[in-house]
């Protein structure tokens, strides 16, 4: 038995630019991190990773979207985890000093790796628009 998936119907409209992609997946997916343990807050957060989920799918089925989307959207996810560290109470009798410690220790990997993705949005952004001027190039001329 195969399994088949049904193509997704492409909308109208181009997709936002990947830095907006990038911040608007860091602001919704704090909450995640940052809210209280209470009902209300749970709800809050939810909603938010609900409306995240909506609007990255219809971005996701517009025409335009490429590697460097999933890249900013990896970049906003890991700096919604990484920045709220530093305002989270530790568990257990812990200086301050020995939390910030811990915090910027484990927050150096998570901002190289963002460093990397960055990097390699920039440099796919400029092979991209490379591509766009040789193809305008290559139509231009008529055989």
């Amino acid at each position: 038995m195969a399994l088949t998936r049904r193509r997704p119907q492409v909308h109208s409209g181009t997709v936002s630019p990947p830095w907006v992609v990038g911040a608007v997946t860091a602001l919704l997916l704090t909450g995640r991190n940052v809210v209280p343990t209470d009902w209300p807050s749970t709800v809050g957060a939810a909603l938010a990773i609900a409306v995240w989920l909506v609007v990255t799918a219809r971005w996701s089925a517009r025409s335009g979207g490429d590697g460097r989307h999933v890249v900013a959207t990896l970049v906003g996810d890991l700096l919604s985890i990484g920045g709220p560290a530093f305002l989270a109470t530790p568990l257990g009798d812990v200086a301050l000093a020995t939390k910030l410690a811990s915090n910027v220790l484990l927050l150096v990997p998570v901002l190289v790796l963002v460093l990397v993705l960055v990097l390699v949005l920039v440099l796919a952004g400029r092979g991209y628009r490379a591509e766009q001027r040789w193809s305008a190039a290559q139509g231009s001329v008529r055989p």
